[in-house]
């Protein structure tokens, strides 16, 4: 493979390693057994990749953007319209270009190496050699007339590839649909008790998982991975993962539409598995009253998935029980997928998580290769003189697939503006999280936050109860 020396003096030392192992090279402990070298400026005779403004290359060295690559660490999730044909409508995601800025730290990488006639060698995204990965998630926020049901009996065949994510206070009393998946072959994973996630509380939220994670022990149900509601983060979120022995997040809140990537916090990682944002009730809500959308949606998401193929990007979709269960996209899609791609990996989110820290694991406990020890399984090749095709290699036999720099990780929306809620009320309530769906024993009252909701919901009822 080809080894990596980073400085650790760059400020941005974490996220660069972060990213590095992301896409699959080895971090080297010396200069010296390194091919490329990211450090604060240049070395005679290596490769070198330095801090700049903006993203590019020049002979030898290459320059990545100091204050996009600091970015990466950051959370800020904001509401911005997405154009797809002729409709528009809104997300909630990531604002600090993410994933913009991983695909252009990868292209500098790659094209440094072959530029210098160096062959791009790393580990591959996709278990066995596959193309690519497919997942349908479904975040289950609730049980409104009971939805979950028959979401379920269309998801029966694609079940052994789905995740269903619980809000887990509607199943206290009606528990079976979390069963039923289960035994048909789907991960399921925690989407909180209650709908609803603090930025700025951790002990609310650690309340608030801890009781969702003690609701699928009672039912004898093992989760591996969250999905906060609303696709939020919060300062805390590495120390709950570990403290509850959780593998993995999948927030696009944080990051979507890129390859998993460790974040650090306070020192300890955790993995975030990204997936596509949009949901079918993000083009619902854009629709005017009594519009049938069945077809439009249908051919976005197809669409979005040939995208993210070519892209070598996972096809990771999702929806909920609510905002699918009046339209009639599965099983057409989970059907199209199938015939579509039959060299993708169809495969669980906790599946694809562990085969990603197997991977992780592999590059850290990389060595040099010596004449005796056999190279890497599953790892992928780029020649210098056939930039065009990527190689695969895998159980001892060469894959060659078609292969194209410029779409590498290009991800398929196009954002057109930013999106304010109307009422000043609703903003403000979002700003301050004076929310309404946690009921008061749900509030962590060791924090200012968990006394200042409870100081909204007691005067919200009492405004409510004087004005009839």
């Amino acid at each position: 493979m080809t080894p990596i020396f980073i400085d650790p003096a760059l400020d941005e030392h974490g996220i660069l390693v972060a990213a590095t192992r992301m896409i699959g090279f080895p971090i080297s402990p010396s200069v010296d057994a390194a091919v490329l070298c990211i450090v604060p400026h240049s070395l005679p005779g290596k490769l070198c990749c330095c801090p700049g403004e903006g993203f590019y290359i020049e002979g030898c060295v290459a320059f990545y953007d100091k204050r996009r690559m600091s970015a990466v660490m950051l959370y800020n999730r904001r509401a911005r319209y997405v154009t797809a044909g002729t409709r528009a409508f809104v997300l909630l995601t990531d604002d600090h270009g993410k994933n913009d800025t991983l695909r252009d730290f990868t292209i500098t990488l790659f094209r440094l190496l072959l530029e210098n006639k160096k062959a791009v060698e790393f580990l591959w995204w996709f278990p066995d050699g596959a193309v690519g990965a497919v997942n349908y998630r479904v975040d289950v926020d609730d049980n409104i007339r009971n939805s979950i049901d028959p979401i379920l009996d269309r998801l029966k065949a694609a079940l052994p590839w789905s995740s269903l994510y619980f809000t887990t206070a509607h199943f206290i009393k009606y528990s079976p649909p979390l069963q039923r998946a289960s035994q048909g072959g789907a991960e399921i994973g925690s989407h909180f008790h209650h709908h609803y996630t603090f930025h700025r509380d951790w002990r609310t939220n650690a309340r608030n998982l801890a009781m969702s994670l003690k609701f699928f022990r009672e039912k004898s149900l093992p989760i591996t991975g969250v999905a906060t509601p609303s696709a939020k983060s919060f300062p805390g979120i590495a120390r709950l993962l570990a403290q509850h022995k959780l593998t993995y997040t999948s927030n696009f809140g944080v990051l979507y539409d890129m390859l998993p990537i460790e974040f650090t916090e306070n020192g300890q990682r955790y993995l975030e598995v990204p997936i596509h944002p949009t949901a079918p009730g993000n083009i619902l809500k854009s629709a005017s009253q009594g519009e049938d959308l069945d077809d439009f949606i249908f051919a976005y998401y197809c669409d979005v998935a040939q995208r993210l193929s070519a892209a070598s990007l996972p096809i990771f979709f999702y929806g909920h029980n609510n905002d699918t269960v009046d339209i009639s996209l599965l099983p057409r899609l989970t059907n199209w997928l199938k015939s579509q791609f039959p060299d993708h990996a169809f495969l669980r989110l906790d599946q694809y998580a562990a085969f990603w820290t197997q991977r992780l694991n592999q590059i850290s406990d990389w060595k040099p290769q010596d004449s005796t020890s056999p190279p890497p399984d599953n790892r992928a090749k780029i020649l210098p003189d056939a930039q065009d095709q990527i190689e695969i290699h895998i159980k001892n036999n060469i894959i060659r697939r078609p292969f194209s720099l410029n779409e590498l990780l290009r991800s398929p929306l196009k954002f057109s503006g930013y999106f304010k809620k109307p009422r000043h009320a609703d903003r403000l309530f979002d700003r301050y999280e004076l929310e309404t769906v946690l009921p008061l024993n749900a509030l962590a009252y060791s924090s200012l936050e968990g006394w200042k909701s409870a100081g909204f919901k007691i005067a919200y009822r009492v405004i409510k109860i004087l004005t009839g």
